[in-house]
């Protein structure tokens, strides 16, 4: 975590053997100790707890796209990036066609003659 190889540890316990004293020294690393555990308690209790309650309010964030795309969390990644794609080429000639559809709706009803494929 702090990355403290072992000649940092010994300058430490040096200076803080020169600080303290040697009388006072084990009741300090005893204190330290101790500071260190309860902070690694507090940060498991928080990390469980916001586990807990993202597990609770179902918070993926990604549930609704899975939804409308139609992706299953056993898939690959290479299947739901084929899947997504297959869905935009599909939706956007969905969307062109009802685009096609509606101008030849309103051309039939203003009474025109609609455009065919060859301009």
């Amino acid at each position: 975590m702090f990355d403290i190889g072992a000649f940092e540890l010994l300058i430490v316990g040096i200076v803080a053997l020169l600080v303290v004293g040697p009388e006072e020294l084990p009741r300090l690393i005893r204190a330290v100790s101790k500071f260190a555990t309860q902070v690694k308690n507090y940060a498991r209790d928080f990390r469980a707890g916001m586990e807990n309650l993202a597990n609770e309010a179902d918070l993926d964030g990604f549930d609704e796209l899975r939804r409308k795309e139609g992706i299953t969390k056993d898939m690959s990644p290479e299947d739901i990036t084929h899947k997504i794609m297959t869905n935009k080429i599909m939706g956007d000639d969905t969307k062109a066609s009802q685009e096609n559809i509606s101008d030849q709706k309103n051309a039939d009803k203003d009474g025109k003659e609609t455009p065919d494929a060859n301009g």
